[in-house]
């Protein structure tokens, strides 16, 4: 199946945002939403499937859609295995004005009431070029208290991968691969993502502290996890001994 491209306007508008968080310079505004553009293999004969999502107008969100084609892939018979690869302009949110959509815990009830209970191996990479309402200020560490970056940590802990979609070799693959244009405007794609930089040096920041909080958070629940199991093995223990069965 060939794969589903963007045209440049939406590279441009969508993807290759300048600005750094809080601010709308040189007359650019923050997109109001969410493309994704996904790879998805499973162990079923057949070539890999190809898409491109976008929000509905005040409705859901791309994720969702993704989803749903998810569920409809799981319904086919012999699926045990699914790979998926997601490149958005957004990290996936986790609360909005009406909390209708929360992304990433959409993704995750996803996981755990559809892929664990069908017992298929599931793994699932998202690519993003901007973090989604995100406030970073270097003096100022309010933005880690953010439920989207909260989101983000919850998705890495349960296994999801989390990359950058940055640098010159990142964005060259990005417009080869997924965006409709010719060669001479995507010179002038190149030189505007190259106007990235700074803010990308920003974005791995930010990253990192997701990758850091959600290792850090795993370790304590399996540390938490494991005085459970040593509690009731010794609670088992007295019951035995004083003969309590």
């Amino acid at each position: 199946m060939s794969v589903r491209k963007i045209d440049q306007k939406e590279a441009e508008d969508f993807f290759i945002v300048i600005n750094q968080y809080c601010e709308q310079n040189d007359g650019n505004r923050w997109p109001h939403a969410t493309i994704v553009l996904s790879a998805v293999d499973s162990n079923l004969e057949g070539p890999t499937s190809h898409n491109v999502y976008y929000n509905e107008s005040r409705g859901r969100h791309a994720e969702s859609f993704f989803i749903d084609d998810l569920q409809t892939l799981l319904q086919k018979e012999g699926v045990t295995e699914i790979t998926a690869t997601l490149v958005q302009n957004y990290s996936p949110c986790n609360a909005n004005h009406n909390d209708i959509e929360r992304c990433a815990d959409k993704i995750l009830k996803f996981m755990k009431d559809n892929i664990e209970k069908k017992n298929v191996s599931f793994s699932l990479t998202i690519q993003f070029a901007n973090f989604y309402k995100c406030y970073y200020k270097k003096e100022d560490e309010k933005w880690k208290k953010s439920p989207h970056i909260n989101g983000l940590v919850k998705l890495r802990k349960n296994g999801v991968a989390l990359q950058l979609l940055k640098g010159e070799e990142g964005w060259n693959d990005f417009f080869n691969k997924f965006v409709d244009v010719s060669d001479e405007d995507k010179t002038r794609l190149r030189e505007r993502a190259a106007l990235r930089i700074d803010r990308e040096n920003v974005d791995e920041i930010i990253l990192n502290y997701v990758e850091t909080k959600a290792s850090a958070e795993a370790k304590v629940e399996e540390h938490v996890a494991e005085a459970n199991v040593q509690d009731v093995t010794d609670k088992l223990e007295k019951m035995t001994t004083k003969d309590e069965w």
